[in-house]
């Protein structure tokens, strides 16, 4: 069928020639106004489905020789159904591979476009190139192919040789721009936003001797963390044989002595590399050999201040094609922290739950589970550990629906609450305090007719009844649909967030933050974040507002991660990077003591999940037990609730974060209950326990644990009280 293709293109070329500024289109700007619906395209968009493949059939060698100089081709075939052009390609072959020229073979053919002038350059000499190659790639759909070959001499890797490969579109239309082969290759200065196709492999034969497999490799982790290198030797010695393992590092190191490796086979083995406290970066060598051929590889190891980190294997079967808008994060019966959300009625169905702590997608099959909606709003209540849902449409748009639930994790059920006043759908939800009482609160939102709704409404969660609109907390300022939200446990009182969204009548995306204060029952503004986003979420994380991609307009995904802190006057905002994973209608979720992105429209990486990494202090420090706080209350059940507040203290008095506090807890119906919390930036740890009846509670902290630290024991680690 190819065949056929290029005879009709020949038939073309033979008609006549026609200039590339004739075929170079006039494009409109894409639509960026604010929408509340799905992208009006499922499947392939953009640039997604590029690739680059080995093909020798273009001329040039079937395989590498190593050490020898060679000729390798490859197909590059692009795709777009909007309109896309393609600038730029890269392909990054191994290390130790020396590139010394790149060119076009045979005619480059368009089924709707045109070309412009080749040329080649080095991005990382000499084994990286980056070929400028211009596809003009028509409106309406288009398919092009190139045939590049490039010649170079071979390093002593095992075969085969992986060829690493990204696209550079022009950023028209939707997402993917990027596209980029499944090791997640981007050159500097780029981001990957799709990667499902393979590395361009070239078949090979190593010259006679061993090889170590990679020949380099980078780690960073936390001080006093390990990080475990996979590593191979290929053995092309001409016997089988077993060979000596050293190693050489500043930092401590450990791996086997030596390794049995038949020849013609690949051995496998694991190095780890400890990076001490107070330790900064080291190169490790790591040397294979007998008494003929030896190998060495290297192995870079440094201190991590933290940041943002990918999740692998991470990704649901919808990865990057639903939008979730929002979901809650709660602990199940075991104790595991699940992410939650509905199906969204149009690439998400079902009830669904990611759990933390076995990076697994499940349907929980909770009972009495709400059929599928788009764009509802989730809001979680970390004291009776509930996730209460709101609102949503049947279908993807404004809101149809006004019900809400209450959802139990442990119980894995579902009850609903009564329905509020005004229909909405991507609108904002919090539990918290106003008053004295505890609320469930929504605001915002846009229903079916595409009416903006500034109303807010707040149900009481003890009495089991919605107030009147705008009783509790006044009418929003503005008419946001789509912004992210939070809740601030601030010292003068509760504060309800929104930042962000689409205001005026759909016609402005935003970059305010506001919040109504318990401390004064009004709503203020809280500065610009600089970003502006709708169809965005976020969360409060000690005491700081992480805001995480979004949309900037349409449906144009973004990565960006925009921090908002407090600095006793004035909220602060700066953009603190980029994710990994671009994403709109995304989950930002607080679980495990930190900040997630769980899922989202955009990228499609199999390395889907991200958190981000809080690094704890290091060295030789002690911890004990500070203050107790016992707030009793009473939960929407009538049950007697008492929330025991353990703090963690160093050797300082000051409070330590990220500390994992073992407790047993007796309440009047028995006990010990032995429950384990993490520490929060104030050094407090929430103990909760419920119960039908007054008498003695007793809270034990038996342990604290976090690496760097000892635990020491005290009398202060035990409190009593009756209620």
């Amino acid at each position: 069928m190819k065949k056929l293709v290029y005879l009709t293109l020949l038939v073309v070329l033979v008609l006549g020639t026609v200039s590339v500024a004739a075929q170079t289109p006039e494009k409109q700007a894409p639509d960026l106004s604010p929408q509340l619906g799905a992208a009006p395209r499922a499947g392939v968009e953009s640039l997604s489905g590029s690739y680059v493949a080995f093909d020798p059939s273009a001329g040039g060698d079937p395989m590498y020789f190593s050490g020898t100089a060679g000729t390798f081709c490859f197909l590059a075939e692009s795709y777009s159904p909007d309109w896309e052009y393609v600038y730029n390609v890269w392909l990054k072959f191994p290390t130790d591979w020396t590139v010394t020229n790149a060119y076009v073979v045979g005619t480059p053919w368009c089924d709707n476009g045109s070309w412009g002038t080749f040329s080649w350059s080095f991005q990382t000499s000499p084994y990286e190139i980056n070929i400028s190659h211009p596809r003009y790639q028509g409106s309406g759909g288009a398919n092009c192919e190139a045939y590049y070959c490039v010649d170079a001499v071979a390093g002593f890797g095992p075969p085969p040789a992986p060829v690493s490969w990204f696209w550079d579109g022009d950023g028209y239309g939707s997402p993917p721009h990027g596209p980029c082969s499944a090791d997640g290759y981007a050159p500097s200065g780029f981001t990957c936003d799709e990667m499902i196709n393979p590395t361009a492999d070239i078949p090979g034969v190593a010259g006679e001797g061993i090889y170590l497999n990679p020949a380099e490799q980078e780690g960073s982790v936390c001080e006093g963390e390990n990080i475990v290198y996979a590593l191979g030797l290929y053995n092309n010695a001409g016997y089988d044989g077993t060979f000596d393992l050293d190693y050489t590092s500043a930092f401590p190191i450990s791996g086997p002595q030596s390794i049995y490796v038949a020849n013609g086979t690949t051995g496998n083995f694991e190095v780890t590399v400890t990076v001490p406290c107070g330790g900064t970066s080291d190169t490790a060598t790591v040397v294979a050999s007998d008494a003929t051929y030896s190998d060495s590889a290297l192995l870079h190891s440094s201190a991590s201040a933290g940041g943002w980190g990918t999740i692998p294997a991470s990704a649901p079967s919808w990865a990057g094609m639903g939008y979730p808008r929002d979901g809650c994060s709660a602990l199940n019966a075991a104790g595991e922290w699940v992410t939650y959300l509905f199906g969204d009625t149009s690439g998400i169905f079902g009830f669904w739950g990611y759990n933390h702590a076995t990076n697994s997608w499940f349907q929980p099959g909770a009972a009495n589970t709400p059929a599928d909606r788009w764009a509802p709003d989730w809001a979680y209540d970390e004291a009776t550990n509930l996730c209460y849902v709101t609102g949503g449409a049947n279908t993807p748009g404004g809101g149809t629906y006004n019900t809400a639930y209450v959802f139990d994790p442990v119980a894995n059920a579902f009850t609903a609450l009564p329905s509020f006043t005004s229909i909405r759908d991507f609108h904002n939800s919090w539990v918290g305090t106003i008053d004295g009482t505890k609320y469930l609160c929504i605001g915002g939102g846009v229903n079916a007719s595409s009416v903006l709704i500034q109303a807010t409404q707040c149900y009481d969660i003890a009495g089991g009844f919605w107030n009147a609109e705008n009783a509790q907390m006044a009418a929003f300022p503005t008419d946001p649909f789509g912004a992210a939200d939070g809740v601030l446990h601030a010292p003068g009182g509760d504060q309800f967030w929104y930042i962000g969204g689409a205001i005026n009548n759909f016609a402005t995306v935003t970059d305010e933050a506001r919040y109504w204060d318990d401390a004064d029952n009004a709503w203020h503004l809280a500065g610009n974040t600089g970003v502006p986003r709708y169809r965005v979420e976020g969360d409060f994380l000690d005491g700081a507002f992480y805001q995480l991609g979004g949309s900037s307009g349409g449906f144009t995904y973004t990565g960006d991660i925009v921090v908002g802190t407090y600095d006793g006057s004035n909220w602060n905002w700066a953009t603190t990077g980029m994710l990994v994973n671009a994403r709109m209608d995304n989950i930002a979720t607080i679980a495990d003591g930190t900040i997630w992105s769980v899922d989202g429209y955009g990228a499609t990486s199999s390395m889907y999940v991200e958190t981000l990494i809080q690094c704890p202090p290091c060295g030789d420090f002690t911890l004990t037990c500070g203050e107790f706080i016992a707030q009793p209350a009473y939960d929407p059940y009538g049950r007697l609730y008492v929330r025991w507040n353990v703090e963690a203290i160093d050797q300082g008095g000051l409070p330590v974060a990220l500390v994992a506090v073992d407790a047993d807890l007796w309440a009047p119906q028995g006990g010990p209950f032995s429950r384990t919390r993490l520490t929060h930036f104030d050094g407090f740890a929430k103990f909760p326990w419920g119960s039908s009846v007054s008498g003695d509670w007793t809270i034990d902290v038996t342990n604290m644990t976090l690496q760097g630290y000892t635990f020491l024991d005290g009398a202060n680690c035990t409190a009593t009280g009756y209620w």
